[in-house]
């Protein structure tokens, strides 16, 4: 009788992959940044595996000595985020931090009074940003970075939800007499340009955005007037 021996390096891990299935909202990042590897070994605790969506793998942060450890994702637009969600390794919601238009520091989880998060959200570009329309329940930024008071962290998964976009289906009521092409409904992000019914004439405002179901306009409300028809006529009395 034979026997036979399979040698498995140690830093091998086999394991059952474990999907998690993408949320509303979800934006997916186009690269993960974090402080440190643990053991500097990118097999096991690599950064990319805190957004696989694949719970039977896990990240490993760590950072110098005395200082906050973080990770952070580089998003390709500027997003209003809603939340930052985060997972056990079972598929239940270990974390939630919610964010305001001022910050996304509102944690949700068990373990939001032992530790210490900062979670900031900022656009980090060069190029000028079009006027973005302030919510009450999102930030706006093209990365998020989350800093943690502690000397690791693991994690299985993390995603970052935006606001979720709603069609634009009317305008606002003080907008007389103004159409917009392409005509309404439009998607979110849709650029509108404004334009006035026949026989008046737009003073200001001639484009605008659908923002999560508002008509934003560029350069302030639009105005039609019908400036182009005569305002006085000449009352003739006979004698």
């Amino acid at each position: 009788m034979f026997f036979f021996f399979i040698l498995i390096p140690h830093q091998l891990h086999l394991s059952i992959s474990v999907p998690r299935e993408l949320v509303a909202g979800e934006i997916r990042p186009e690269r993960l940044e974090h402080s440190g590897t643990v053991n500097n070994d990118e097999f096991q605790y690599a950064i990319s595996h805190a957004a696989d969506l694949d719970l039977a793998t896990r990240s490993g942060t760590i950072g110098p000595a005395g200082e906050m450890i973080w990770f952070k994702f580089y998003f390709g637009s500027v997003h209003c985020v809603h939340q930052l969600r985060r997972w056990a390794d079972s598929g239940s919601e270990r974390n939630r931090w919610t964010c305001t238009y001022a910050n996304c520091n509102n944690c949700w989880g068990s373990s939001c009074s032992s530790y210490t998060y900062i979670v900031t959200v900022e656009i980090e570009s060069t190029e000028p940003q079009a006027k973005l329309y302030p919510y009450s329940d999102c930030k706006y930024g093209n990365t998020v970075k989350m800093e943690v008071g502690d000397n690791s962290i693991f994690v299985n998964e993390i995603a970052v939800i935006g606001k979720q976009g709603a069609e634009c289906t009317t305008l606002d009521s003080t907008w007389k007499f103004v159409k917009t092409e392409p005509a309404l409904p439009v998607v979110h992000g849709t650029t509108l340009t404004l334009e006035c019914g026949e026989g008046y004439t737009n003073l200001r405002g001639n484009t605008a955005t659908c923002w999560y179901g508002d008509v934003v306009p560029s350069n302030g409300p639009p105005h039609c007037t019908n400036i182009g028809r005569s305002s006085f006529y000449l009352l003739i009395v006979p004698i």
